[in-house]
């Protein structure tokens, strides 16, 4: 059978208890003086928590109160050790789901992630410490064209922001028209600048 010396000592760590803020915890009544423990209390409740359960599911739920440091792992224990009055045997089940959901998540092979390659072709002064950067980018065997803004971040690095495109690359002579359009039109608007300040 698990002693009350065993939850506290899972249950308190440096002085404080895991997963309670520092008003501690909140007895059946809502207030913070939880009061002694009692060890008649403990065994009634503990033997109530076994008899709610099928089976012998003491270790696992030792186990459980150990690794899920929870809100509802702290109430259990608080309450097999008698510091919390109240019913709190619904919220057993609910800590060994918990325990078993962090066992399977656990479990799981861990997934690689896709391998990402960039090149950075080009890139020009935009002003105030940042670039802009044209970028090819390959990510899950697919390619795209980048055109985006980045800056030195306070340890040095250059840092991508949100500002910018990203195109797939049978539409690079689209952009290419747009950037040719771009030019002939400041051309035409300086020229026509320029004959206005001649004529005036």
């Amino acid at each position: 059978m698990v002693r009350r010396a065993e939850l506290e000592a899972l249950l308190w760590e440096g002085g404080k208890v895991v997963g309670v803020g520092t008003g501690g915890a909140r007895d059946a009544n809502g207030g913070d003086d939880v009061g002694a423990v009692d060890d008649s209390a403990f065994e009634a409740r503990w033997a109530a928590v076994l008899a709610a359960l099928e089976g012998d599911p003491a270790a696992e739920l030792l186990e459980a109160l150990r690794t899920v440091k929870t809100p509802v792992a702290v109430r259990v224990g608080f309450w097999l050790m008698g510091v919390l009055r109240g019913d709190q045997s619904r919220s057993v089940p609910v800590l060994l789901r918990q325990y078993r959901r962090h066992l399977e998540r656990t479990a799981r092979p861990k997934r690689e992630r896709p391998e990402t390659r960039n090149e950075h072709v080009y890139e020009f002064e935009r002003g105030k410490g940042e670039v802009v950067r044209a970028t090819v980018a390959e990510f899950r065997g697919k390619r795209q064209l980048h055109l985006r803004t980045w800056f030195r971040g306070r340890d040095g690095a250059m840092r991508c922001t949100k500002r910018g495109i990203a195109i797939a690359p049978e539409l690079l002579p689209e952009l290419e028209a747009a950037v040719r359009a771009l030019r002939e039109a400041v051309e035409r608007i300086d020229a026509q600048a320029g004959s206005s300040s001649e004529s005036g």
